[in-house]
């Protein structure tokens, strides 16, 4: 069981951190990253792993690394904006186990806009939840796998192995996304991510974290 010392610190600077993570939360959901449309929010990761120290992978995914894996589905779109964010914090001692947290950055369409009684790319926080396409699949969930790290860091503590989050795209259609992360070589003792049976960065239920348009709890 977690030291009662230890989980104060780490749910002070959870607390400490949050406005700054709903703030990057409202950064993310601005950018309409359907399929095709992906580049604009994987340069916004890539500079924020870059700027708290994270050692950054940030490339076009192509048809050609994939297509030998056995998970392959042809890539049939333009892939000029298919961009995969990586970004790895080393552990120079490690004494525990590896992790990878893994989620995507694409969404699907908004819809009709005026089926919506908001601009479906323009944030609205009300009574504690943020109402936003994307807010819960899967931004905010992304955005929270990266805080809770960041939390751990301000609270004094340092990981006790190597961590690598993964920004990816094409969840919504073939996975080439996550496959071109394996064929790239990346792996981890755990994995978190939208593929596990416990996908915990997609689910609902916990209190950041909502599902598919349906609004992120703030």
């Amino acid at each position: 069981m977690l030291d009662t010392g230890i989980k104060e610190r780490l749910c002070a600077a959870v607390d400490d951190g949050f406005e700054a993570q709903l703030a990057f939360t409202s950064d993310l959901v601005k950018f309409a990253s359907t399929r095709g449309n992906e580049r604009g929010v994987q340069d916004c990761m890539a500079d924020r792993l870059a700027a708290i120290g994270y050692e950054v992978d940030h490339w076009r995914i192509s048809d050609e690394e994939i297509r030998d894996h056995p998970g392959y589905s042809p890539l049939t779109r333009d892939l000029d904006q298919a961009f995969n964010t990586v970004g790895v914090l080393p552990c120079e001692s490690p004494v525990g186990r590896s992790l990878i947290i893994n989620g995507h950055v694409d969404t699907v369409p908004a819809g009709p806009e005026e089926m919506w009684t908001r601009p479906p790319i323009e944030p609205v926080i009300d009574s504690g939840w943020m109402y936003c396409s994307a807010a819960g699949d899967m931004k905010s969930g992304l955005v929270a796998g990266l805080f809770a790290i960041d939390a751990i860091r301000a609270a004094g503590f340092r990981p006790g192995a190597e961590i690598c989050v993964q920004f990816v795209i094409e969840q919504e259609s073939t996975g080439a996304g996550t496959l071109a992360c394996l064929q790239r070589g990346y792996s981890a003792d755990l994995d978190v991510s939208r593929f596990d049976a416990a996908p915990i960065s997609h689910l609902s239920g916990f209190s950041f974290v909502g599902q598919g348009a349906f609004p992120a709890q703030c």
